[in-house]
């Protein structure tokens, strides 16, 4: 930020004064011109920075009584035009210079673009400051929101596998020790430390780990497929991005207590796109009533993620719910 204005200050001040230079550097008497523009520039910066630094921002703090501070600036800007004209006037008469200084009218006319100048300067520079704090404060309630998301999502799914396992335990299933083991390496990825992205490697792993438990506990009663098409390599994607829509699956579709039904997932991965598809059949405990999108807060909860991270333009999300089926359709480009 320093840098910048440093860099924008400098370049005011080249422009300032390049006509200046080239009369010294092509006027008769460059030695005595050159200590008049001298003193001169001395009286221009002490009156730009004493508008941009000190006056602009004192009148900012009384921006509630605007009446009064245009009459500071107008009492500043006569002030220091009747200041310049007078310094003017003496330098000309110690220097001998022989030419006569303008009109009061003409130094007031000079001075005020002057001021307009610094003080254009001046507030693109508070508003540029301005917008890096805002910048600032939006990424860090960003992250913020991003950590409650991934807080929000994993007690969820944990919730869920619990279940799964306390059904194991009470029907004394030898299944329960192989869900243990499985529950084990996924607590070991959701409590690793909190990247804002994963491999997309590691969460395909990661879901056909929680798919595996499923299978564990649903047994022979439903059909679980998970088909994957194209290279994985180091693409990335914010950690348990296709969990919800898995996990949405079993719990508002399948259901031990009926036979036939399925989950279908279909996964196709490029260098820069992926495309994540997802049908499962619906519990005919819900055939009486009218198909209803899922709110679930796992999908807010993803899609808000989704966009504090890429915005709407780099992710899709098409859910399809019919009769007997559910189908979503999520596109994200890395």
């Amino acid at each position: 930020m320093k840098k910048r204005k440093i860099i924008l200050h400098t370049a005011f001040w080249f422009i300032y004064l390049f006509p200046d230079l080239l009369r010294v550097l092509i006027g008769s008497d460059s030695e005595t011109f050159g200590a008049y523009q001298f003193i001169l520039l001395a009286f221009s910066v002490a009156i730009f920075y004493t508008l941009t630094e000190l006056l602009l921002p004192f009148c900012l703090k009384l921006s509630k009584t605007k009446k009064y501070i245009w009459g500071i600036l107008v009492l500043f800007w006569v002030l220091v035009s009747y200041a310049n004209m007078m310094l003017e006037q003496a330098i000309a008469s110690a220097y001998n210079l022989g030419f006569e200084t303008d009109s009061f009218l003409n130094y007031l006319t000079g001075m005020f673009w002057f001021m307009m100048i610094a003080t254009s300067i001046s507030v693109g520079q508070l508003w540029y400051e301005k917008q890096l704090q805002i910048k600032d404060v939006e990424n860090l309630v960003i992250k913020a929101e991003l950590a409650n998301l991934r807080y929000r999502i994993s007690p969820h799914f944990l919730f869920n596998t619990l279940n799964n396992l306390y059904a194991l335990t009470l029907a004394k299933s030898d299944k329960a020790p192989q869900v243990v083991l499985q529950l084990a390496q996924l607590m070991r990825y959701m409590l690793q430390d909190e990247p804002e992205k994963v491999y997309l490697k590691q969460e395909i792993e990661y879901l056909e780990s929680y798919l595996e438990l499923e299978k564990i506990r649903l047994g022979n009663t439903a059909t679980i497929t998970m088909n994957i098409c194209g290279k994985i390599k180091d693409q990335k994607i914010p950690p348990m991005t296709l969990l919800p829509f898995v996990e949405n699956s079993f719990k508002h579709g399948l259901n031990q207590s009926f036979g036939d039904g399925y989950v279908l997932i279909e996964i196709q991965v490029t260098e820069q796109e992926l495309f994540f598809y997802i049908e499962n059949s619906i519990s005919k405990s819900v055939f009486s009533s009218p198909p209803k999108e899922p709110t679930g807060t796992g999908l807010k909860n993803l899609c808000r993620r989704l966009e504090l991270l890429y915005g709407n333009e780099r992710f899709n999300l098409e859910i399809n719910q019919q009769v007997d089926k559910h189908i979503v359709n999520f596109y994200l480009k890395f």
